[in-house]
């Protein structure tokens, strides 16, 4: 299917509602020059917000590599991180869990909230034929 990737209303509802049991701030970030990456990455920020997080929204550039899926990146192992990795999870969210190092990346937008997890929205994988 070639259309772009939406959170349902019904996982939207879930998250939010997860999310808002502890508020905290998140990095939102999304692949540089995708627009449906872009997309749905504001429907994530806009999710958060909605539950009281401190969203920071940029896009990312990763050098050499091309980041698909969702992907929650947390260095410092926060409260934040494991809070919305557990919201996630708890909403059927899939995500995986991995760093992003910090000399692959550069950042167009806010400044991010420092210590705080980044919730990095990929380009949309490939279908498998």
């Amino acid at each position: 299917s070639l259309a772009w990737r939406q959170i349902p209303a019904r996982t939207a509802n879930a998250l939010r509602q997860n999310l808002a049991t502890h508020p905290g701030a998140m990095n939102v970030r999304y692949t540089e020059g995708d627009p449906e990456a872009l997309s749905l990455a504001m429907q994530f920020a806009r999710v958060a917000e909605d539950a009281g997080w401190r969203v920071s929204f940029a896009s990312l550039h990763l050098a050499n590599t091309l980041a698909t899926g969702l992907l929650v990146s947390d260095p410092h192992n926060s409260d934040d991180g494991r809070r919305l990795s557990s919201a996630l999870r708890s909403s059927g969210v899939p995500f995986a869990s991995e760093e992003i190092p910090v000399t692959m990346r550069r950042t167009m937008g806010e400044a991010e909230h420092p210590g705080a997890p980044t919730l990095m929205i990929g380009s949309r994988p490939s279908p498998v034929r």
